[in-house]
C-alpha cells in the first residue's frame, strides 16, 4: 500500500476531542491524491526554497526536495497554499515519500506543539483515511479499548471503527457507519495479506471488490462510483467515469454466439451486467437497458 502520510508512530492516549490536522492548515490526500497546506507567515514554521527545477522544503534538520511540476503555490494576503500532486510516479517511489511523509509529520506536529495539542497519530490515520475515502469530515471525538482498536464519531454524524494488526499498520480493517443507529457498515474493507477485499452496501444492492493495494482501489471506477453512492457525495463525475469504463468494455466484447463459451467473453458478460446493476443506483434501469441495446446493435454490425 501506498504509504501516503500514513504516521505510522502509535501514542496512546484517553479519549480526547484534540484538533484536527485541517484545524491547522492541513487538507488531504484526496480522492486525486492532492494534499494542500495552508501556510501562515510562509517561512516561519516550514520553509520553502527554490532550486533550480526543485522546491526543497525545510523544518528543522528535515527537508525534502520536490519538482516543481508536482507543486503548487497560490499566494494569497498573509498565507500561500501550497498543493502536492501525490499521485504521481515521484512520490510513488518509496525514498521520496519517505522524506516527503517526515517533512509533514514534523510540520504537523510542531503546530499541534504550539497549539498545546497532543497529536494522536492514530485519530490522524483516521483523518487521512477518511480523506482518501473522500469523506471531507474529521473525527469528532474517539476512544480505544485498545492500542489497536479505534471507535470513532465523525463530526457528520457517522462512525468509524478501525482495526490494526501492530502498532505500525495503518489499518487491517475499516468500517464506516451511516450513524450511531446502523448495525451493518456501509462501507467495510479489510485487508488479508497485501490484498484489500471492499464491501459497499448501497440501495440498489451490496457490491465486493477485490484489489492489490488501496490506491487501486482509489483508482478503479466501479470503486470510485460505489464510494460516491455510498457516502452520499457529487456522484457525476464517477458516473461519467463508470459508464466511459464500461463503454470500452461494449467496444471490445466479442457479441457473436460463436464466442459463448470462450472464457474471457463469459467474465466479460459478467462484469457487463454487473457494472449496469452498479449504476441503477443513479441511472434509470430504461436508460441503462438502452446504452446496452444501442452498443449492441453498433458493435455487432461492426465489420
Amino acid at each position: 500500500m501506498s504509504k501516503a502520510l500514513s504516521f505510522h508512530l502509535f501514542e496512546k492516549i484517553q479519549e480526547s476531542k484534540s484538533i484536527s490536522k485541517k484545524d491547522i492548515g492541513v487538507i488531504g490526500p484526496d480522492l486525486n491524491g492532492e494534499i494542500k497546506l495552508r501556510l501562515e507567515n510562509p517561512g516561519l514554521v516550514l520553509k520553502r526554497v527554490e532550486e533550480g527545477d526543485n522546491q526543497v522544503f525545510r523544518i528543522g534538520e528535515k527537508s525534502c526536495s520536490i519538482p516543481k511540476k508536482y507543486v503548487t503555490i497560490s499566494t494569497q494576503p498573509g498565507y500561500e497554499i501550497v498543493s502536492f500532486d501525490t499521485n504521481t510516479n515521484w512520490f510513488k517511489q518509496e525514498h521520496n515519500m519517505d522524506r516527503f511523509e517526515d517533512v509533514m509529520e514534523e510540520f504537523i506536529s510542531s503546530k499541534f506543539s504550539n497549539l498545546g495539542k497532543s497529536f494522536n497519530k492514530f485519530e490522524e490515520d483516521a483523518n487521512i483515511l477518511l480523506d482518501l475515502l473522500g469523506i471531507e469530515e474529521d473525527v469528532k471525538s474517539y476512544s480505544h479499548t485498545t492500542p489497536l482498536k479505534l471507535d470513532a464519531e465523525i463530526s457528520n454524524g457517522m462512525e468509524l471503527e478501525l482495526v490494526r494488526e501492530n502498532e505500525k499498520d495503518m489499518f487491517k480493517k475499516l468500517f464506516l457507519y451511516k450513524n450511531s443507529d446502523s448495525i451493518h457498515p456501509f462501507i467495510s474493507i479489510k485487508r488479508k495479506g497485501n490484498r484489500f477485499n471492499c464491501q459497499y452496501r448501497t440501495p440498489k444492492g451490496n457490491y465486493e471488490c477485490k484489489h492489490d493495494s488501496i490506491s487501486e482501489m482509489l483508482e478503479n471506477p466501479i470503486d470510485k462510483y460505489l464510494l460516491c453512492v455510498c457516502i452520499g457525495s457529487e456522484i457525476e463525475p464517477s458516473q461519467r467515469e463508470l459508464v466511459d469504463h464500461l463503454m470500452k468494455i461494449f467496444k471490445y466484447h466479442s457479441w457473436t454466439n460463436s464466442d459463448e463459451k470462450n472464457s474471457k467473453n463469459i467474465q466479460e458478460r459478467k462484469e457487463i451486467k454487473r457494472i449496469m446493476e452498479i449504476l441503477k443506483n443513479s441511472i434509470p434501469e430504461e436508460h441503462i437497458e438502452e446504452m446496452y441495446s444501442d452498443a449492441r446493435s453498433k458493435f455487432l454490425t461492426k465489420p
